[in-house]
């Protein structure tokens, strides 16, 4: 037999009292990627995998027992001629149908009536009022329109839909290049929320979970963006384009869960605001209006009432 020369290259991990050497594979995988690469990769991908699987069961359980929703939006919308317009369309319903008592009622203090009077943070505000009678459609819903400004229908089942436009007409200031005015946005969420609060208290039973839902629809339209700026009317920073954010998409939908029993509206109004900013790309710092009582954030009414 002939001489053999070989070169042996290993490295040994010690564990405890005991030696578990690793193989010509495992050492190449180590040399290339780390020794913690794959438990690293392994973890992030299970935290992503985590993420989507609660994701994939928020968007199961909103729109589980309300498939239409789609469909009664832009019912909504067309009622106005608001469908390819710029809009904010807001939303809310119970975690499944509930009968409303009073919906097709007209006696005073109904909920066809508070469609008509709906309660408001002040007198000349950014309010949900029409000035019009609510009508009764098909035996399904009450609908009540104020121009092409806004729509609002309430179903039998618990599902409130209201569409507003969002341009010079109602939720922008005019001529300010679609910039959102914060009181007109941050008002009528708050008005939204209390008015689907009465429509709570009219259902023959109590939900345990709330669901709000927030749509921007058409904020590129025309090659025109809207925006939003940081603070409030007082701060000059909303006439510089730095401190102004445009809408990053067409349209963007937002989803809330709330529990029954935590129904605050000053707090809900607040997070389904802070969506929205969130959405324009601002931080939480920059929403106005916002009070913070033990780590909560709400939105402070008396801030705009005292405009």
């Amino acid at each position: 037999m002939g001489k053999i020369c070989e070169v042996l290259f290993g490295y040994c991990e010690r564990k405890q009292e005991s030696n578990s050497p690793k193989n010509v594979i495992e050492l190449h995988q180590a040399l290339r990627d780390g020794l913690f690469y794959s438990e690293i990769i392994e973890t992030r991908l299970q935290a992503i995998e985590s993420a989507l699987l609660d994701i994939s069961k928020l968007s199961q359980k909103t729109n589980n027992e309300f498939k239409d929703i789609e469909n009664r939006i832009e019912l909504t919308l067309s009622s106005v001629n608001m469908q390819e317009q710029r809009s904010m369309v807001l939303t809310g319903y119970p975690e499944n149908p509930i009968k409303l008592g009073t919906l097709f009622s007209s006696e005073p203090g109904s909920l066809k009536s508070t469609l008509e009077f709906p309660p408001k943070i002040r007198e000349r505000g950014f309010g949900l009022r029409v000035l019009n009678r609510a009508r009764i459609i098909k035996g399904m819903f009450c609908r009540v329109t104020g121009g092409e400004r806004k729509a609002i229908d309430l179903y039998k089942d618990g599902v409130l839909i209201a569409g507003l436009k969002a341009d010079e007409n109602f939720l922008c200031w005019a001529m300010r290049d679609l910039i959102f005015n914060p009181v007109a946005l941050i008002e009528s969420i708050y008005n939204f929320v209390q008015l689907y609060e009465c429509v709570i208290r009219d259902m023959t039973e109590t939900p345990k979970k709330i669901y709000f839902r927030i749509d921007l629809k058409n904020l590129h339209l025309n090659n025109k963006k809207n925006k939003l700026a940081i603070g409030n009317l007082e701060n000059i920073k909303c006439f510089f384009d730095d401190e102004v954010q445009s809408a990053p998409e067409n349209n963007w939908s937002g989803f809330l869960e709330v529990e029954k029993e935590n129904l605050e509206l000053s707090e809900v109004a607040y997070h389904i605001t802070e969506m929205i900013y969130l959405y324009f790309g601002l931080g939480i710092e920059d929403i106005p209006y916002v009070k913070e009582i033990g780590g909560k954030k709400y939105i402070d009414i008396e801030q705009i009432i005292s405009i």
